[in-house]
C-alpha cells in the first residue's frame, strides 16, 4: 500500500501511511458540510493532529474516534483541557499538552 491522503472538507485530512497507520488532521466530521462519511469510518486512528481549539478544526468527534482506541491526539493545552474534560483519556494523549504554547485570538 502507498501513502494515502484524503481530504474530507474544510481543514479536515485522512493520512493512510505505507505502514497502515491512520492520522486524521482537524478531523471535523459531523456537522461539516463538505464531508459526506460517517464517524464510524474513521474511528480508532492511530494519531489525531489538531491545529487549534475551533469547532472547525476540532470537532466534537474526537472523543467518539478515540474511545477504545490506543490513538493518540497532539494538540495545544487548552484544546487537551477540552478532551480530557469531554472524556478523552489521558492515555490518549501525548504529553497531556506539555511543551507547547497556550493558544492566541
Amino acid at each position: 500500500m502507498k501513502n494515502q491522503i484524503k481530504w474530507l472538507g474544510h481543514s479536515a485530512f485522512e493520512i493512510r501511511t505505507s505502514k497502515r497507520k491512520r492520522i486524521l488532521i482537524d478531523p471535523w466530521l459531523s456537522g461539516n458540510p463538505l464531508n459526506g462519511l460517517n464517524v464510524e469510518e474513521f474511528l480508532s486512528p492511530d494519531l489525531i493532529l489538531v491545529t487549534h481549539d475551533h469547532h472547525d478544526h476540532y470537532g466534537s468527534d474526537i472523543p467518539t474516534l478515540l474511545k477504545a482506541s490506543e490513538g493518540l491526539l497532539f494538540g495545544q493545552p487548552e484544546l487537551i483541557a477540552r478532551a480530557l474534560a469531554e472524556g478523552v483519556s489521558a492515555k490518549n494523549i501525548v504529553n497531556e499538552g506539555a511543551g507547547m504554547n497556550i493558544g492566541g485570538t
